[in-house]
């Protein structure tokens, strides 16, 4: 018999057929954390093995990770909404990036939220994309203490993939164990379910 496996570490034999909530917020963590996240972390974070070794990241590794990265924020948007449509990409990338990132909310700043939102989505997602290179407006850097820099002057916005990862392995950790917690008869947990069954057929 073929074995298949529908997330990291768990094969289509270990969950119930149909799955249950819980085995369905199993199976989207671990697919989004081991496929994803945890690889994107890896190539330019490094990381200890189970014996305590430390393993270096990968030089010139981001913009492989930043590619990894920047699948996240439109997926996890359509689940959170229980989206089962398939346009309005920049939309919901949008909603994602202030999921992971809630601070925007309270900046007062609006003009630089919108340099934000549209730089993340056009220069770095689109180019990404579509060219294979992110465009002039956004830059890599390790030299912010924050994932992203909210500019005042609206012109460069600098990106510390390093510390970009964490807050996305963040975001799903809390996101999961949120509903988890909330049950499976809330409405967050109910967008979630009519998304994961959507993407499941």
């Amino acid at each position: 018999m073929t074995t298949i496996f529908i997330a990291p570490g768990i094969k289509d034999s270990d969950v119930s057929n149909p799955p249950t909530f819980e085995e369905k917020v199993r199976i989207f963590k671990a697919r989004m954390m081991g496929w994803k996240l945890l690889i994107a972390d890896v190539l330019i974070n490094g990381y200890t093995d189970i014996v305590g070794a430390k393993h270096p990241s990968i030089p010139e590794a981001g913009y492989a990770a930043m590619d990894i990265m920047f699948t996240y924020f439109e997926p996890i948007a359509r689940y959170a909404d229980g989206c089962l449509k398939e346009n309005q990409s920049g939309v919901f990338f949008k909603k994602g990036i202030h999921l992971v990132f809630p601070e925007l909310n309270q900046n007062t700043d609006a003009k630089a939220v919108k340099f934000v939102e549209d730089t993340l989505w056009q220069a770095v997602r689109c180019g990404m994309y579509h060219s294979g290179m992110t465009k002039a407006k956004a830059v890599i850097t390790g030299d912010i203490r924050s994932p992203i820099s909210v500019p005042s002057d609206h012109k460069l916005l600098a990106i510390n993939l390093h510390l970009l990862v964490k807050a996305e392995m963040a975001h799903l950790e809390n996101y999961t164990k949120r509903l988890i917690q909330a049950g499976q008869s809330t409405q967050i947990s109910r967008n979630f379910v009519a998304r994961f069954d959507h993407d499941s057929l």
